[in-house]
């Protein structure tokens, strides 16, 4: 058959991990999502037959123990884990979208019994690290509200995943010798939310799914439950592919980062080597102005779908000898040698018949995965592959299944006896015809509940079991002849392709792909070629383009169809039919803040992990000032919260932001503040800018007694490992992942406490900072006039607490 002819010519010169996508146009496969192949009459458009959508249905047939609607699953309780497709089901009788006013009932319930867990850890953690001069009993017992504890997990990658699991493992108390002299351990026990965007997603997902054991056991055998020796892409070379793609200065769209040569691949140790923590408040030009040069690039056009051909798919990828050997099919060839070593094999024994066996069935399988779900009627992107490649590294055998969902984590044995810290995944909309902005950018979250944001673009949340229903202002538009009776989508929120949306790698390659376009001659032919096998164009979109974007998470219907809180002044949300989804870090705010700074959720300290690829893979705080930025910004497409000063209970009248100011990236750098555990926010009249009332409603103003969260910033950086892999490095050997797991349990530790052994008394008393300041602005139960901060606290935050430059300081609490 021709496929097959075509399949061999592709494994030939090592196109294997593009080949499935010739597979998917050459052949059918027969799996159908009813119960028999639909008919032209019959087309499915989004799980439900077309001749439906313009019409009511009969409710009585509906209700027959056989439904003769093939397509309609009759209960949310059936299991469908054996296919990736979205599934038919009756709706509930509620709207599916809410405002964003106050938790959802179900996050609010889980807190509430979480922290009847958490406090009881903090207690033993306060107890263990005994501050001097310090009655923690008394003081837990008059604490205004329980202290709350979240953890952010930046991207990037492998390196951050593994990098984040050393941390976590040094804040888990079931670490073995992690609650010895010098350590963190029962800090994760004390958190009630984790937040994570890109790898660090990849990291929360992975042990949520595998019930929360410890990372000891994820690694250990007999358990040995990650293993990442094998690529997680078959056949592909990314890390070759990209390694010369500064990440950050791709997701920001910004000027390249200072000092930065570009290089991604090499390794630092004068960058990421940690050092002796010294007094953050000297030794530096803390006065020096932090601006920032937000001049955006365009790098690269909008990819929109291309009609397919019937031509020979060959032909049109230019793979054919030539007498003449023209550039266009020289470019061609070193396109493959860039993304397929195998292409570069130097002799025919290393590109063996197993071998190449073993990649098409890996890209068969996933091929195959995701094929029902085009055949129901819902429009697929590469993300939809990337998440099924990804589930099958991260998440638990018997989650690995396509059917596997994010809402199904509430019927976990630790999510329901809250063992757990609340899991929160972010991600970014974007639109094809705009810039990325990290001031005006659309940030999402992901929740075992529920899908949404609290920007004032969206405000609102909808029920994560029912993505992907068609919806007009939350009301569910497919009907039946009992008014009160709708239907809805279910199995749509997979939660491979969550994680695979929070980490949409493929457009950091594409990027690079027309980066090699534009410099060199010959090179757009050959990729437009190339890309036509996957069915993409180069055409610039427009704004009245409607059609699905490949290489973009596609949440299609758009959940948020016709809602509007009356603040979205773009209008975009509520008029687009399809809802497009990027990688959590595309707008720079790599570190996933945004869902841990909601006054619903009252935190009180951040542990916020960075492991940004800024200076050959090291951070240099490029993502705390563009989300700096963000929220001191008076900017008029969105509004972000703020809070008031109190003195003595009463509001001072100019509210603040509630992320504090930090360093500019040269200073960080400078400083060495990159490099060591630093607190950002500690003096709350000091570190948070004045900013103007006018662009803020009532609904983002903080509650008297939520306070912004203190950071406790943590930077990748070298304990005991070169820890600055590639983003692309998609596998690691068991030596490698045990060293970049190790070096993670540094950082968090600052070296078990070598570095400074009273590190952990000044985690405690960044955790308890808050309540002091309440103490003060007079809105606790322990009067400020009988109470004094330890001395011991006092040095803590004279050592670890960024001050930010003059100027800012309206009077001094302490």
């Amino acid at each position: 058959m021709l496929w097959k002819g075509l399949l061999g010519k592709a494994m030939t010169i090592g196109m294997l991990p593009w080949a499935m996508f010739l597979v998917d146009r050459c052949e059918p496969v027969p799996v159908y999502y009813n119960k028999s192949r639909p008919s032209k009459h019959d087309e499915i458009e989004f799980g439900v037959p077309r001749k439906y959508l313009n019409s009511s249905i009969d409710i009585n047939r509906l209700q027959e123990t056989n439904s003769s609607y093939g397509w309609l699953n009759q209960s949310m309780g059936s299991v469908r884990s054996n296919t990736y497709a979205p599934y038919t089901v009756l709706c509930p009788t509620e709207s599916l979208v809410r405002p964003a006013k106050g938790l959802r009932r179900e996050e609010e319930e889980y807190i509430a019994n979480r922290q009847k867990l958490t406090q009881h850890s903090v207690r033993s953690f306060l107890h263990r690290v005994n501050i001097t001069n310090f009655d923690y009993d008394g003081f837990l017992l008059q604490l205004a509200k329980p202290i709350t504890l979240g953890i952010a997990i930046s991207g990037g990658g492998y390196r951050a995943m593994l990098t984040g699991a050393g941390v976590l493992a040094a804040l888990d108390e079931r670490t073995q010798a992690s609650e010895g002299a010098g350590h963190l351990g029962g800090l994760l026990q004390s958190a009630s939310y984790i937040s994570g965007t890109s790898g660090g997603s990849w990291l929360i997902m992975s042990l949520v799914f595998n019930d929360y054991r410890p990372v000891e056991l994820m690694m250990d055998e007999p358990l040995g439950l990650w293993d990442f020796e094998e690529p997680l892409l078959e056949g592909l070379g990314m890390a070759k592919a990209v390694e010369s793609v500064p990440v950050s200065a791709h997701r920001r769209r910004t000027a390249e980062a200072p000092n930065s040569d570009g290089q991604e691949e090499e390794h630092a140790p004068g960058v990421g080597g940690a050092e002796r923590p010294t007094s953050i408040q000297t030794g530096c030009d803390i006065t020096r102005n932090n601006t920032w040069d937000m001049s955006e690039k365009d790098r690269y056009n909008k990819l929109t779908l291309k009609p397919r051909t019937k031509r020979d798919l060959w032909t049109k990828l230019g793979v054919r000898k030539s007498s003449n050997g023209t550039e266009s099919e020289s470019f061609f060839f070193e396109m493959l040698k860039t993304f397929l070593p195998a292409a570069e094999a130097k002799n025919e024994t290393e590109f063996t018949t197993s071998s190449l066996k073993k990649v098409f069935a890996f890209y068969r399988d996933i091929q195959l995965e995701v094929r029902p779900k085009k055949l129901s009627g819902f429009y697929i992107s590469l993300t939809d592959y990337w998440g099924r490649a990804l589930a099958g590294k991260i998440l638990p055998r018997g989650s690995r299944s396509p059917g596997t969902t994010f809402s199904s984590i509430p019927s976990l044995s630790s999510f329901q006896k809250y063992h757990q810290p609340f899991p929160i995944v972010s991600a970014n909309a974007k639109w094809p015809s705009k810039k990325a902005s990290n001031l005006a950018s659309y940030v999402l979250e992901f929740t075992p509940y529920e899908f949404g944001s609290w920007d004032s673009h969206i405000r609102g949340f909808t029920d994560l079991r029912f993505l992907g229903t068609m919806v007009d202002n939350g009301v569910p538009v497919v009907r039946t002849d009992n008014a009160n009776v709708s239907l809805c989508t279910a199995g749509f929120d997979n939660a491979g392709f969550i994680a695979a949306t929070s980490s949409s790698l493929f457009n950091v390659v594409l990027m690079r792909v027309w980066e090699l376009v534009n410099t060199s001659r010959g090179g757009h032919s050959a990729v437009e070629r190339i890309l036509a096998v996957f069915g993409l164009s180069s055409a610039r979109s427009t704004a009245a383009f409607l059609g699905p974007l490949p290489d973009y998470a596609l949440y299609t219907p758009n959940p948020f169809y016709g809602y509007s809180p009356g603040n979205d002044k773009t209008e975009q949300i509520s008029t687009a039919r399809n809802l497009y989804l990027v990688d959590g870090g595309e707008d720079g705010q790599n570190i996933p803040f945004q869902p841990l700074l909601q006054k619903e959720r009252a935190v009180d300290m951040i542990f916020a992990l960075d492991m940004t690829s800024d200076i050959d893979n090291w951070p240099n705080g490029t993502a705390l000032a563009l989300t700096a930025q963000r929220f001191h910004a008076n900017f008029s497409l969105v509004e972000t919260p703020r809070f008031y000063l109190l003195e003595k209970g009463v509001p001072v009248p100019t509210p603040r932001a509630v992320f504090p100011q930090v360093p500019s990236m040269e200073e960080m750098v400078e400083c060495g503040f990159n490099k060591k555990p630093v607190f950002f926010g500690c003096y709350i009249d000091r570190s948070y800018p004045e900013l103007a009332l006018a662009t803020t409603s009532e609904e983002e103003i903080y509650d008297n007694t939520v306070l912004p969260p203190l950071i406790v910033y943590l930077p990748n950086s070298q304990y005991t490992y070169l820890s600055n892999t590639s983003t692309f490095q998609l596998s690691y050997s068991s030596t490698e992942m045990r060293k970049m797991v190790e070096n993670g349990y540094g950082i968090a530790t600052a070296g078990n406490s070598t570095a400074d052994e009273s590190f952990t008394q000044c985690v405690g008393c960044a955790m308890v900072k808050r309540e002091f300041d309440r103490i003060a602005m007079g809105v606790s139960e322990i009067p400020s006039d009988h109470f004094s901060i330890p001395e011991t606290c006092l040095q803590c935050y004279s050592r670890y607490c960024y001050i930010p430059p003059s100027g800012v300081t309206t009077r001094d609490y302490f």
